[in-house]
Order: structure tokens, then C-alpha cells, then sequence
């Protein structure tokens, strides 16, 4: 073979020089069939190779998108049933701790009633002491004047 004319460039334009190189030989036709058939089988798996590929990327971007999303969808759900139960705790802690702030100030202010009760109660016990002692010191006075009298 020459190298004088143009020299192919597609696909296409190679496969027209094979099929004209090959019929410039002298073989027999069963060969030339096959060899054609072999020729054309190489470019039709090229193509679908081609294409193949092309598809497989397709398909795995979309496969990608679609498990992320997916996942982030389920990892939402799952956490959105734990953060409802969360909040509900939550809900309920802050109204125990309200009841709870509730019952402290009424003991609180029951505390300083009773402090205030004691502080009284002490006052009239010490008030009470002293005048016992001075009606002791009078009935002493007394009973001391009964036995000089006596």
C-alpha cells in the first residue's frame, strides 16, 4: 500500500479506505466477507462502547443524586421522630421546672411566715419570762411578808 493519497481522518473515511484496500486485493470472497464483517463488528462494539460509556456516567451522577438525596432524606426522618421527642421532653421538662418554681416561692413565702410566727412567739416568750419572774419575785415578796407576819 501507498502512502500517496490523502490520508483518512473520521471514522467513516477509514473504513471507506479499508473497503477500497481491500478490494484492490485478489482473495477469494468468503474471506473478504469476513474480513469485512470483522471490520464492521469492530466499529459497531466501538460505538456501542462509546455509547456505553457515556450512559454508565449518566446513570451514575443520576445514581448519586438521587442515593444522596435519598439518604438525607431517610437520615431526616429518622432524626425528625427523635427531635419530636426531644422537643415534647423539653416541653414537658420546662413545665415541671415552672410547677417546680411555682412550689418553691409558696414555700418560700410559707417560710417566712413561719419565721416571722417564731420571731413573735419568741418575743411574747421572752416578754412572758420576764413577767413571770417579776410575779415570782412578788409572790416571794409575799410569802416572805406572810412569814414575817406570822
Amino acid at each position: 500500500m501507498s502512502n500517496d493519497g490523502p490520508t483518512p481522518t473520521s471514522t467513516s473515511e477509514q473504513t471507506m479506505a479499508n473497503k477500497t484496500d481491500l478490494r484492490e486485493f485478489d482473495m477469494p470472497s468468503e474471506k473478504a466477507y469476513y474480513l469485512q464483517r470483522t471490520q464492521v463488528l469492530g466499529e459497531v462494539q466501538a460505538e456501542l462502547l462509546a455509547w456505553a460509556k457515556r450512559r454508565f456516567w449518566i446513570v451514575a451522577i443520576v445514581s448519586v443524586c438521587v442515593g444522596w438525596f435519598g439518604l438525607r432524606t431517610i437520615i431526616k426522618d429518622l432524626a425528625s421522630d427523635e427531635l419530636k421527642d426531644a422537643r415534647a421532653a423539653s416541653a414537658r421538662a420546662e413545665a415541671a421546672a415552672d410547677a417546680a418554681s411555682g412550689a418553691t416561692a409558696k414555700a418560700q413565702a410559707n417560710i417566712a411566715a413561719y419565721m416571722s410566727t417564731v420571731d413573735e412567739l419568741r418575743t411574747t416568750a421572752a416578754s412572758l419570762t420576764v413577767m413571770v419572774n417579776g410575779l415570782q419575785e412578788k409572790v416571794s415578796g409575799m410569802a416572805a411578808a406572810a412569814e414575817v407576819l406570822r
